[in-house]
């Protein structure tokens, strides 16, 4: 990898190509802001907004589908314990069994979890997310998340154009100063972090998502190790933050290094 990267020429984009990346950045940014759809709508979003709002002493109403009320609880300013709840989960499994008709306390005694669960704000610890949209939703309240979300998706069409343009750049070493980014590379490189932004997949994330920006990481963390002599202090930072938003990074993160 070392080799090929020290040869490889990223020329520069002329000055038409550059308004032209521009104005498609700025399309990016703001179709992403119309296209978002709230911070949360349903069970698999509130392990983002929920935690960051109880971060800020924020309380949030969490109902049903039918609109009742899911949870009873009390924000004590203190993390972690604004964070989770541990009589919230087993009150909830409670009221559901008590729907569906079953013997409540025989239940929960014989056959549910009696320790405290990860409660009201989420079901697993993938905090990361939360955590880097706590500071912002403090200081922007709910603008933080719909601008968040934006920026995510500019900066993965950024960086997604900027290695596709070195990915494909020669690799025989530069020839004039003043010679820019040839057309075709400039073309498949726009076009390639286009699909990456509009395609149905990622259309379909109009919320906040740990897959969204466990994209984002992928191709920043991608971007930084293909550099000639990549910054390995800011790499390890950004695979572990990477890690926090969405775990499966742990797993797949290592093999960036074998391309």
């Amino acid at each position: 990898m070392g080799s090929a990267q020290n040869d490889t020429r990223e020329l520069p984009l002329s000055r038409n190509q550059s308004r032209f990346f521009a104005a498609s950045g700025i399309v990016v940014v703001l179709f992403s802001l119309l296209h978002f759809d709230g911070p949360s709508r349903g069970y698999w979003d509130t392990y983002i907004s929920v935690p960051a709002m109880f971060m800020t002493g924020q309380p949030v109403e969490l109902t049903t589908i039918d609109g009742d009320l899911r949870f009873e609880y009390e924000l004590v300013g203190e993390i972690p314990d604004d964070t989770f709840d541990a009589h919230a989960g087993l009150a909830g499994q409670r009221e559901d069994l008590m729907r569906i008709g079953g013997v409540v306390d025989d239940l929960v005694d014989g056959h549910l979890p009696s320790e405290p669960g990860f409660g009201i704000s989420s079901k697993d610890q993938r905090i990361g997310a939360a955590v880097l949209f706590a500071a912002p939703f403090a200081l922007f309240n709910l603008a933080a998340f719909r601008w968040g979300y934006a920026a995510c998706w500019g900066l993965l069409f950024v960086f997604s154009f900027l290695c596709l343009r070195r990915l494909l750049s020669p690799r025989d070493g530069p020839k004039k100063s003043t010679e820019t980014c040839d057309p075709w590379i400039f073309g498949a490189s726009l076009s390639g972090a286009l699909l990456l932004v509009f395609n149905p997949f990622s259309l379909y994330l109009d919320r906040l998502n740990g897959n969204l920006f466990g994209l984002m990481f992928f191709v920043l963390l991608f971007f930084l190790m293909t550099e000639r002599k990549p910054h390995w202090w800011l790499v390890g930072l950004l695979f572990g933050l990477a890690g926090g938003v969405r775990n499966v990074t742990i797993v797949l993160g290592p093999m960036l290094a074998l391309l």
